[in-house]
């Protein structure tokens, strides 16, 4: 997968991945162009991303389905993206818990002055 995707990924900036790559951190690949990208497997091992792709195991060579045949790379390209959409999704989740974490504590946070206010105020009103 390309830096951009793996910084969506993982929540890092494009700069921190290739900080992590320059310092040996992280691997990165080659492919046949030349284009730098990472393996989902590095992002997997040097960002602890959960990725569950049991529902979505898939072992035959070719997939025959409605007279429509995939290639072994169309296989292995839309397996890659599965684990990525799945890792994002992942990730999404974990920040929308933290979100309402942040969110309750702020409402607590709140309450605590909406009663801290209302004993001075009942205090020097009487």
């Amino acid at each position: 997968m390309s830096i951009s995707e793996a910084s969506r990924l993982t929540g890092k900036t494009r700069a921190t991945i290739h900080r992590h790559i320059n310092t040996g951190k992280l691997s990165k690949t080659k492919d046949d162009t030349g284009v730098i990208g990472i393996d989902i497997s590095e992002l997997i091992r040097v960002y602890d991303i959960k990725i569950d792709t049991s529902d979505a195991c898939i072992d035959a060579v070719k997939i025959e389905q409605h007279n429509t045949v995939i290639d072994v790379d169309e296989l292995n390209t839309l397996k890659t993206r599965l684990a990525v959409l799945e890792a994002e999704n992942h990730h999404l989740k974990d920040h929308v818990d933290s979100l309402k974490k942040a969110m309750l504590m702020l409402e607590h946070k709140e309450q605590k002055q909406e009663k801290s206010s209302n004993w001075l105020s009942r205090l020097f009103t009487k």
